[in-house]
């Protein structure tokens, strides 16, 4: 099946499951009315909902949905497919869909729409940012629709959903509830120049497909063997600052079993760990390798490494284009941005990928994170507007818009495992997001097993510690002062975790 097919199935088999929940192809929706409009003004409900077997009908036949997105070109026609679905299904309700911009752009304006009580029925989030929209008041829990009996997801959504590994990520948030449900996902892998680096991994034993042999001190092994071999390449790239410190905190907490990022469960500014003596040693080691010429960063480098890693061509390669080489081997990204990292020439170099390297080698200290957009519900005042809104929603998480938009973006993976086979399965599938989609398959597969994927915690403060703790080791590996190293770290924490404490509520 390929990907006009998958668009084409989308709008034909949803919108009849659509079609029948909303009630067939009549004119106006059958949702049968209350006896009295009602009109939802109350804070929604915080509790595990498994006890609903119904969310209230109302009365409005016809309304429009709003509904923010961050989508590029590549992807609105997926989303434009969902809502003819939706819309074919529901006659008298439509979807107005807005692109304000990325997702921080997305953020500012829900916040200043919130204020105004003008907030859209459904957006693009990430947890930390719905954290912050919980205290309005107006975030609508998804428990209770998932339980409808009518319009509830099936046992089925459910399971593949779970089997993905990415069901239960909404309920993250230092309250109780699912606040949450997830898009597409992503997660940081190791993206390897095959070609110059399969040699290398070779003579000194590394073997990155094998968790055993893949830690952090093999990686700075492998990069310091490639930086002699290139003097004037920087063989490794990571892209997030961010997201590999909170990675590595999350690696030694699995293994201490104490949290070392931060702690929903404490109150206000102790909810903020990250100033501790694992911080510390990884912010050395970084720096180290900064040292030493082997390790870039966006924040150091000024863009995606990944503009370094598409940089090598075999074909050109003697011993003074060896001598000036001035990119990288591996870099360490978002599978979200897999189409960056392959290079405009197939015939340049071969691509490989891998998981994240652990600490000490074993699945004990083996976390990697789980990201990407979620959507998040607003209450509307109107319990028609927000079962419609829910409605939508069951479309955007079906199986074929899943994987029709894992195919446009070419790099997000599914959140339903039965639609990551569909997406492997197609012939327009790119080499590049077929290897990514393959390992983070392989990933999923065990992960109940393994535990491998995490989601940070989420409260009002935790997108401040993220940015702080990232800022952080940007200011280390960007300082060029001279200063003593341990001092500079020391100094660069303190300022984060005072700044994120601030914040922390």
């Amino acid at each position: 099946m390929n990907f006009k097919k998958i668009i084409g199935a989308a709008a034909l088999s949803v919108a009849a499951v659509g079609l029948a929940a909303c009630g067939g192809n009549q004119t106006t929706s059958t949702v049968q009315p209350e006896s009295t409009p009602s009109k939802s003004t109350s804070t929604p409900s915080t509790s595990k909902s498994t006890s609903y077997t119904s969310v209230p009908r109302g009365t409005t036949q016809s309304g429009k949905i709003k509904f923010y997105a961050s989508s590029g070109d590549n992807l609105k026609p997926v989303l434009q497919t969902a809502i003819a679905a939706f819309q074919a299904a529901c006659p008298g309700w439509t979807v107005d869909l807005q692109t304000p911009g990325g997702y921080d752009t997305i953020n500012e304006k829900i916040n200043a729409d919130l204020m105004a009580e003008l907030q859209p029925n459904l957006a693009f989030c990430y947890g930390d940012h719905v954290a912050g929209y919980l205290k309005s008041g107006k975030v609508l829990d998804f428990d209770p629709y998932i339980n409808d009996g009518e319009y509830g997801l099936s046992a089925d959504d459910i399971q593949q959903m779970k089997a993905a590994g990415y069901y239960d990520e909404g309920t993250v948030f230092a309250r109780e509830g699912r606040f949450t449900m997830p898009l597409n996902k992503s997660t940081d892998i190791v993206y390897i120049n095959k070609t110059v680096c399969d040699p290398v991994f070779k003579k000194l034993g590394i073997d990155p497909e094998n968790s055993v042999n893949w830690t952090w001190d093999k990686l700075w092994e492998a990069g310091a063997e490639l930086k002699r071999m290139y003097p004037s390449s920087t063989p490794i790239g990571y892209d997030s600052e961010a997201n590999w410190a909170i990675t590595y905190l999350e690696q030694a907490s699995k293994q201490s079993g104490k949290k070392l990022y931060t702690d929903k469960d404490k109150a206000g500014a102790d909810k903020i760990q990250f100033n501790n003596d694992e911080t510390f040693n990884m912010f050395k080691m970084a720096y180290e390798q900064r040292q030493k010429g082997i390790l870039t960063t966006k924040g150091v480098s000024g863009s995606y490494t990944s503009g370094l890693f598409v940089k090598y061509d075999q074909t050109k390669e003697d011993d003074k284009y060896k001598s000036s080489y001035d990119g990288s081997f591996i870099s360490i990204g978002s599978s979200g941005g897999a189409s960056h990292q392959k290079p405009a020439n197939s015939s340049a170099f071969a691509v490989s990928v891998a998981e994240s390297p652990s600490i000490d080698g074993t699945d004990n200290t083996l976390k990697m994170i789980s990201q990407g957009p979620s959507l998040v519900m607003f209450d509307s005042g109107d319990d028609a507007v927000n079962l419609h809104t829910w409605m939508f929603t069951t479309i955007l998480l079906s199986k074929e818009i899943q994987a029709a938009y894992a195919l446009a973006s070419e790099g997000y993976s599914p959140v339903r495992a039965d639609a990551t086979a569909l997406v492997l399965n197609d012939e327009n599938c790119s080499e590049i997001n077929k290897t990514v989609l393959a390992l983070i398959s392989k990933i999923t597969a065990n992960n109940g097993a393994r535990n491998i994927f995490y989601t940070s915690d989420c409260f009002d403060g935790s997108a401040i510690s993220r940015t702080q703790i990232g800022n952080a080791l940007i200011a280390v590996l960007k300082d060029t002062s001279g200063r003593d190293a341990e001092d500079l770290i020391d100094s660069s924490l303190n300022i984060a975790e005072a700044e994120a404490k601030t914040y922390a509520k």
